[in-house]
This record gives C-alpha cells, structure tokens and sequence, in this order.
C-alpha cells in the first residue's frame, strides 16, 4: 500500500526515482499536511491503529475478561518470550504479545539520540496488563488515541530532523523545514479549488510541491546560465532554479 501510494505520489508530481531514494523526501511526503503531504504510513501507523482499535473494544465484556486473563497469566510467568506463539494457558495470549509489541514500538519511535522523549501520560499504559485500568481512567482520550499519539510522534521527529541539521551545520534544509511548517504555510495544499484564482494548474502545483521537498522545481544544466559558475546548479539547486525562475 505505501509503495502505491508513493509511487502515485511521484507521477503526480514529477519525481524521478532519484528524489524516491531520499528518506528525507519520502518521510516528508508521509508526515502531516502541516508540513508534509499527509501520505501517512500505513506500516508506520499499524501499531498505533491495532492499539486504537483494542482499546476502542474495552467497553466489550469478553474482551475485557480475555484481556484480564492474559495479564494474570503474563504476570505469573513474567519470564515467558513476548515473541511465543505457544498456545499454552501459561502463556501470554497473541493479543496480549500483538499489544505488548504495539506499545514497545510507539515508546521505540518516540526515543531520540538514546533517550525516550515524553508523551502525555494519559495516552499509553505503561504495560498491557495496565491497558484495562489505566484507560477506564483515561477515558476520554480513547476517541482521539490514534490521532494524538501518531501527531505526537511525527512532531517529536520533525523536530528532531530539525535538529540534526542544524547540529550538523545544514543551515539550509533547517530553514527550509522551518519555512514550510510556518503557520499558514500549508494552506495552499488544503485550499478548496472552488474558483479559478485558488485552482493552481498541474505545473504550478508541482513546481510549489517540489520547492517543498526541496526538490529543484525544473530540470536544468549542471552550469548556472545566469551567474555562469561552474557545477551551480549540481551543488546549489534550489537557489539557481529559483534564480532561473526568477528571470523568465
């Protein structure tokens, strides 16, 4: 599903493959449409959606009891494998080892340089055998616990991508990816095309959506033509095609 989509995604805006080889194009076509192009990873968001899902069913009386169960016989046998599939009593169920595996991998992406960034409390149980309670507590956010928990986590790593390239002295993606997750900045993405003047044609579409990803919005020779420096556009391609732009 992800491969589709994202190669839907470059035919509609004229990326080549070599722009689909950058992680940092296609983690921003994934990300939100406040600074992406909201194409969210279904493989990404699968532990987050299973786990919405579970918890969704609580209000279930058989859930709820199957649940209980699996938590005593994990608690009674902390020792047994979360990868087993043995169909035991004293082993934990498949449900309880999917939501267990669930929760690890949310808590995985939300650690940054060796250290687990925060989440609201009231969105994650610390572990299965507390998902009962802990959301008969927390009820209210059951509703909005797919929704919360993924933003969380695409904002903890936008910031970190911003981060890193300032760390590492890249002052022009930082800039860039401030720029295009400005306020209103995304606006053009979500507008409806109800009138000629808020419908931008195929061209312009792709030229803004490429100037986006950081992409250079048009094909152009490895010397600038305008500043006729050698290897310009090859080294700085946003600036000299948006200089070419500039001075059609």
């Amino acid at each position: 599903m992800d491969c589709q989509v994202l190669n839907c995604a470059s035919k509609l805006l004229k990326l080549n493959d070599t722009d689909m080889k950058k992680s940092k194009i296609i983690q921003q076509l994934q990300s939100p449409i406040s600074y992406g192009f909201g194409l969210i990873s279904a493989v990404e968001s699968s532990h987050v959606a299973y786990l919405s899902s579970v918890v969704s069913c609580l209000s279930m009386k058989t859930l709820k009891q199957y649940l209980s169960c699996s938590s005593v016989s994990s608690s009674s046998h902390p020792t047994s494998s979360p990868s087993s599939l043995s169909s035991s009593p004293t082993e934990p169920s498949m449900l309880y080892q999917h939501l267990e595996q669930c929760i690890i991998t949310i808590k995985q992406n939300l650690i940054v340089n060796g250290n687990q960034t925060g989440i609201r409390s009231d969105l994650l149980p610390s572990s299965v055998s507390q998902i009962i309670s802990h959301y008969q507590q927390h009820h209210t956010v059951i509703p909005i616990l797919h929704s919360e928990v993924t933003s969380q986590i695409y904002k903890q790593r936008f910031k970190n991508n911003v981060t890193n390239a300032q760390q590492n002295g890249d002052s022009r993606e930082a800039a860039r990816m401030l720029a295009v997750s400005a306020y209103g900045a995304s606006v053009w993405k979500t507008t409806t095309p109800s009138t000629v003047q808020s419908t931008p044609s195929d061209t312009h579409y792709q030229i803004a959506a490429k100037l986006a990803l950081g992409v250079p919005p048009v094909s152009l020779p490895s010397d600038c033509s305008s500043c006729h420096k050698a290897d310009a556009c090859e080294t700085d391609p946003a600036t000299s095609s948006l200089l070419q732009l500039s001075e059609r």
